[in-house]
């Protein structure tokens, strides 16, 4: 899902450019009407990172008349290739989009779309997730470029980079809004925001270059791939060493001495990164069982 934003924003992006730079054509704006479709069909969530940016495009594609016909093929498009699957699955798109999102995130204690702890809810959880070191690095690296630009009494983004800013802006707010704040819904934000990060090494490379020399510059780099790296497999390695809660493997050894060899479904209300779906469906499956756990609300495949 988070690979299917990131291509449909850049497709949006190539078509939205001027037609002297090459953009504005047919199969752009079909390539990311595809992609669009894509996304959504994928995880519906995407919707919250991808509506800002494509409804935007398609009011200022209006001032065209080239581009207005383009926008509307492309909404046709996307309806098109959704419609088909909420003609089957609306009832469970909507009664379950309230479980696992209204009726969920209250259970967690996720605070509500009106709290002002909302807005602060993803960022504090950004250095975990692209790494302290990263985050750290880019912000310096991205101040160093304001205040450049503040100097020099200019405020110019390269071409694309104020569209990638205004959709990591607009991507985590309406993510934010959303009652159910579990950390995949933000992920698609993450790639654009890594994005974001790099600009800031960049820069911030650039600026030890010019006082320090190329050697301190390419030691900065190799420093920060270095701790990405070591973020990362420690973090797989976490997820590699969870445990189970305690008395759940019990409770699963229990219920398969009940069953025993009928195929059984185990519905949870919420999960959370030690007890969810995945987990009970292994433990129902050890030593030749067949319970498999779902989450009410969840749509399956």
């Amino acid at each position: 899902s988070s690979d299917l934003c990131s291509l449909s924003l850049w497709r949006l992006w190539r078509w939205r450019r001027p037609s002297a730079d090459g953009g504005g054509r047919w199969q752009q704006a079909i390539s990311a009407a595809l992609a669009i479709a894509a996304a959504l069909l994928c995880k519906q969530s995407a919707l919250l990172v991808l509506a800002p940016p494509a409804l935007f495009s398609l009011a200022q594609a209006q001032a065209e008349p080239r581009r207005r016909w383009q926008s509307w093929l492309a909404l046709a498009i996307v309806l098109g290739l959704i419609a088909p699957w909420l003609h089957h699955n609306w009832i469970s798109t909507l009664g379950g989009t309230e479980r696992a999102v209204v009726t969920s995130g209250a259970a967690e204690g996720d605070p509500g779309s009106l709290d002002p702890r909302s807005l602060i809810w993803y960022p504090r959880l950004w250095p975990e997730q692209l790494g302290a070191a990263s985050c750290a690095a880019g912000v310096a690296g991205l101040a160093l470029l304001a205040r450049q630009q503040i100097q020099q009494r200019r405020l110019e983004l390269e071409p694309g980079w104020g569209w990638l800013l205004g959709c990591c802006i607009s991507g985590w707010l309406f993510t934010s809004l959303s009652p159910n704040k579990d950390g995949r819904y933000i992920a698609p934000v993450l790639a654009l925001l890594a994005l974001l990060l790099a600009r800031g090494w960049w820069e911030l490379g650039l600026w030890i270059e010019r006082r320090s020399g190329a050697r301190w510059a390419a030691l900065l780099l190799g420093a920060g791939l270095l701790s990405g790296a070591a973020g990362t497999a420690h973090a797989a390695l976490n997820q590699l060493q969870r445990k189970p809660v305690r008395g759940v493997q019990e409770a699963m050894a229990l219920l398969r001495q009940q069953v025993g060899q009928q195929p059984t479904t185990l519905l949870i209300t919420a999960s959370s990164h030690d007890l969810n779906e995945q987990t009970l469906t292994m433990l129902g499956r050890l030593q030749g069982g067949r319970i498999e756990a779902r989450q009410i609300g969840r749509a399956h495949v």
